[in-house]
């Protein structure tokens, strides 16, 4: 894909990688092998950012004019050195799907796989990350002195593929323990978003709230409006004084001070 360029004498290109999203979990938990990845795209002159939520790595770079005037020969050029990398990424690193449970609890408890070069990924370490990522996300919007912010049901996508109910109560059990600590800090609203338009937008939007009426012992009964009215919007009170909102809208119309929309916990981007 190209990009465009200020100098007429430049052409930005940009190429995705589709790889298995355990070797994306590897590289982005292992600093060495990403750092490694990183220095090799540098040196050809790229840059490379992990999309979680595509399951992808995105790799940018710029090529100059030839010397006939045109980009076609020094694109392909890049677009080879770049495709080398990842062939060689991908031959570097192999990933092995266990499922039968003999094996699996080999795996587990076998120490040979407890090395900085060997990461073991299982159903509820994948959930105990979501919840650390959630919690590192609330944490530092108190350190930038942020106010609001607004959060989607974050899980169930294409990419951890969590069963809905599941990801609802790691997102209520993270906020409903971030509002009842001192840790709290400058946060007065949180905002958890669902999208209309999807078959389990309605199941979504009364669990949310069944599952924070039950962590905060207000019982689990609530009247529930239309939702195709754009004033659904339910208010509740965390811990001493976080305003919880439960939102049925578009995330992208939200004017809270921050954005949460990505698994990528790694890096953090606070702009809008």
């Amino acid at each position: 894909m190209e990009m465009s360029s200020t100098n007429p004498n430049i052409k930005g290109l940009e190429k995705t990688f589709r790889i298995d999203v355990f070797l994306l979990f590897f590289l982005r938990d292992n600093y060495k092998a990403y750092k490694f990845l990183e220095k090799q795209l540098s040196s050809i002159g790229c840059t490379v950012e992990l999309n979680f939520d595509e399951e992808e790595v995105l790799v940018r770079g710029e090529v100059d004019k030839g010397p006939g005037g045109g980009f076609g020969g020094a694109a392909e050029k890049w677009e080879c050195q770049v495709d080398r990398v990842f062939v060689q990424l991908t031959e570097t690193y192999l990933c092995y799907h266990v499922l039968e449970p003999k094996q699996l609890k080999m795996v587990l408890q076998d120490s040979a796989f407890k090395t900085d070069d060997i990461k073991v990924y299982t159903e509820r370490k994948s959930v105990q990350a979501l919840g650390n990522g959630l919690k590192k996300c609330l944490e530092l919007c108190v350190q930038q002195n942020l106010c609001s912010v607004a959060i989607p049901i974050i899980g169930p996508g294409v990419i951890l593929k969590y069963p809905l109910r599941e990801a609802i109560q790691v997102l209520t059990d993270v906020i409903h323990q971030f509002g009842l600590s001192a840790s709290s800090g400058s946060i007065t609203n949180i905002h958890i978003v669902i999208k209309p338009g999807y078959p389990d937008s309605e199941e979504c939007y009364h669990d949310v709230y069944k599952q924070l009426s039950l962590i905060m012992n207000q019982g689990g009964q609530a009247i529930f409006r239309s939702l195709t009215s754009d004033l659904d919007d339910i208010i509740m009170t965390v811990g001493s004084g976080v305003k919880l909102h439960v939102v049925f809208g578009d995330i992208t119309n939200e004017t809270t001070d921050v954005v949460v929309n990505t698994t990528n916990f790694k890096s953090f981007d606070l702009g809008r």
